[in-house]
């Protein structure tokens, strides 16, 4: 119930406040052809002004309701003691009382309008009212979803967004009645029809900043053509965008063909006017319907997506295969040669040949995109529900050695001993693994490969443990797919996302490597005793040569007993305490182009070094056994250092989660 009322308090809220604005700013902007009478024809705005801005203050009363209920639950909504710590504690709360002291000192000044009027006139009295209602109406952008984000982007865009929304919507009733006395009225007619124009300039800028606006705040809150079309946002803002596009369609018909129709002492083209007027204004409150919905929506970048489509789009993992290039190019040009008998068609009376020039062009069209999809299904682009990290992908390693090492091998290279299936198994250190995305694995770990032999494992594992398993094949095809690290780093060009990790230090301190974001290099040492003890001291003395280059040193004993002893490790240096899960996760790095093994195969190295830039990417690797020199020298590991530390970032940092 609570909800119900919310959503149409919401609707009610949105509605009344954007025809408000704009039937101020369309009295003042437009509507001039008498400014001596507060009725202009048939529309008395004062009180309509005055009925707006109380649905305005009422329906914000269920808006603020709703809000408190979600947060507190029921019991809140009855207690007034939560609405009043609700409306001082939060932002929402703080945002809807300024605003809505905005909205009452409006209605006073609407109220009293004689009396004002007659102080200090009819032209600052409108422009006062206009003033008012352009700081109140759009205020609602500092309590919706832009607001808990990058605010400096998405308020004062949600801020345009509203107003612009508002001058365009607040006219149309005012046209529409106007419009319907006009053909009733032909001493209106040109009134009318001067205010039409008038309004259709500014209406015209309107909707440009509301198309540019919208896609601001659609590249804030969607990020991407998978949460467009597999959630509910994303759905609700594609509806949003037909409808827009229909008014668009019925605003080009009237400016453009029925505007130069219309004379000054005749009547406004008859009837269709008003008729479409009377369109447009319906599609623009369902417009309204739908974006007090959106607000009420989880934004799609933080929704769960459930793909509708059989495939995806995925040139990087097709075009390298065989005659698909060859099938791009046939398509486009095939493509282009539809379009250029669609052009040879321009001024022809020829239906025929334009349905043909259409259909050359969609079937170029398709047989150019078909060849760089994939198959999809609905989990594809599933947003992991555990982070990719040091402790995930040490669960995953145990769930893989005891649920999949039989048939994908202790290496994952697809030659375990199970009986043979009826194709080979996945060698999940190859390259194609990158290909596929995380809700793939995951759709495949759950569900099984009835063609290949795998069997599903929903019913086995937990969804978390599924994660698991991705974020661990995961790392292993990268760190497979790393053994061309080095010593030295390849300048500007990161790709392998460090995994995360948490610590403690010596000193008793909690660390995870994410704080080291944007603020140092860490070099991440995974040592052995007593074989790395030279390497230690030699780490002590360059301590202060490191802290100057901007690196941070994270010590981890690769042997659990050395664990037990802080004094081994230097005291300049963060030193891991409990690094088990550590040292599992980045040995899966550790092979090179010389030193090519996988999984277990082969004993692990006793000392081995990364440098992690300041965004979270490894980008340099030494195993001393492997190249004895490399970072012997410690001149090396600080021109590399140095080298990080004025590399400005070169691509967002990789997220927590795999997608």
């Amino acid at each position: 119930m609570i909800e119900l009322a919310g959503g149409l308090g919401r609707l009610a809220h949105v509605a009344s406040g954007c025809i408000l604005l704009g039937l101020l700013v369309f009295r003042l902007c437009v509507d001039r052809s008498d400014r001596q009478r507060d009725r202009s024809g048939p529309f008395d705005w004062v009180n309509a002004a005055l009925a707006l801005d109380s649905a305005f203050l009422l329906s914000a009363i269920a808006v603020f309701a709703a809000q408190l209920g979600t947060v507190a639950g029921t019991p809140g909504v009855a207690d007034p003691a939560e609405w009043v710590r609700y409306a001082l504690d939060t932002r929402f709360g703080l945002a809807w009382m300024v605003q809505h002291a905005i909205a009452l000192v409006l209605l006073v000044l609407l109220a009293a309008r004689t009396r004002l009027v007659a102080t200090m006139g009819r032209q600052r009295h409108l422009v006062s009212c206009a003033a008012l209602a352009t700081l109140a109406v759009p205020m609602s952008a500092l309590a919706g979803h832009g607001a808990g984000g990058d605010a400096a982007i998405a308020v004062p865009v949600q801020w345009l967004h509203i107003l612009a929304a508002g001058c365009w919507l607040g006219g149309l009733p005012v046209l529409l009645a106007r419009s319907r006395h006009a053909a009733r009225n032909r001493t209106e007619a040109a009134c009318a029809l001067v205010a039409l124009r008038r309004f259709s300039v500014m209406a015209g800028g309107a909707m440009l900043c509301l198309v540019v606006t919208g896609a601001l705040s659609a590249s804030l809150q969607v990020a991407g053509l998978a949460p467009l079309l597999g959630t509910s946002y994303g759905h609700l803002l594609l509806l949003k965008l037909s409808l827009l596009a229909a008014i668009l369609i019925i605003a080009a018909h009237i400016r453009w063909r029925l505007l130069p129709r219309a004379t000054p002492t005749g009547s406004l083209v008859g009837e269709r006017l008003p008729l479409l007027l009377g369109l447009e204004l319906m599609l623009a409150l369902g417009l309204v319907a739908v974006a007090s919905r959106l607000a009420d929506t989880v934004p799609a970048i933080h929704d769960q997506i459930v793909w509708p489509l059989p495939v995806r789009w995925a040139p990087e993992a097709t075009w390298s295969l065989p005659g698909v290039s060859e099938q791009v190019v046939a398509g486009l040009a095939l493509a282009l040669a539809g379009a250029g008998g669609g052009l040879a068609c321009i001024g022809r009376s020829a239906r025929g040949r334009w349905l043909v020039a259409a259909s050359v062009v969609i079937a170029g069209l398709w047989v150019a995109v078909s060849p760089l999809t994939v198959e999809a299904g609905r989990d594809t682009y599933r947003r992991s529900s555990t982070a990719y990290d040091a402790t995930s992908i040490a669960a995953g390693e145990r769930l893989f050695r005891g649920s999949c090492a039989a048939c994908h091998g202790t290496g994952a290279m697809g030659d375990g001993s199970a009986a043979s299936p009826p194709r080979p198994r996945a060698d999940l250190t190859a390259p194609h693994v990158r290909d596929h995305t995380a809700g793939d694995m995951f759709a495949w770990i759950s569900n099984g490969i009835a063609a290949g032999g795998m069997p599903a494992f929903a019913d086995l594992l937990a969804e978390d443990e599924r994660w698991d398993l991705v974020n661990f094949v995961h790392a292993v095809s990268i760190g497979y797919q790393a053994r061309i690290l080095r010593e030295t780093i390849v300048p500007k060009a990161p790709w392998v996302a460090a995994p995360d990790f948490a610590f403690v230090t010596a000193s008793g301190a909690a660390v995870a490597l994410q704080d080291f974001r944007e603020r140092a290099v860490v070099l991440l040492v995974l040592f052995a005793l007593p074989e790395s003890e030279p390497r230690l001291r030699e780490l002590r003395r360059s301590a202060a040569a490191l802290a100057a280059a901007g690196v941070a040193v994270i010590a981890v004993p690769i042997d659990p007993e050395a664990e037990a002893d802080p004094a081994v490790i230097p005291g300049a240096m963060p030193a891991a305490r409990t690094g088990n899960e550590i040292v599992g996760a980045y040995m899966l790095f550790r092979r090179t182009l010389i030193n090519q093994r996988a999984g277990e195969v082969g004993p692990r190295p006793r000392h081995m070094e990364f440098l992690i830039d300041r965004y979270g990417f490894l980008r340099a690797r030494w195993l001393p056994e492997d190249n004895s020199s490399g970072w012997d020298d410690v001149t090396v590991l600080l021109d590399q250092a140095r080298a990080l530390t004025s590399e400005g970032r070169v691509r967002a940092p990789p997220d927590a989660h795999l997608h």
